[in-house]
């Protein structure tokens, strides 16, 4: 929860919504950026998931 809400700035309710999501159907659709901006939020979300032991995984998918 604190990835999606700090990383990816979501309101605590939407964070909930797109981790049952991610729970339930294996996959959610978090936030849509561009590019680079979208490549960086990944790698930061993936190390610090990482450094607490997560095994949380996030993809850029096209529009």
């Amino acid at each position: 929860m604190r990835i999606l809400t700090g990383v990816y700035r979501l309101g605590v309710e939407h964070a909930i919504e797109v981790m049952l999501e991610a729970h339930n159907a294996e996959c959610a659709l978090v936030r849509c950026f561009g590019l680079e901006e979208a490549e960086f939020r990944v790698e930061h979300s993936h190390h610090l998931a990482r450094t607490r032991g997560y095994p949380l995984t996030f993809s850029i998918e096209p529009e």
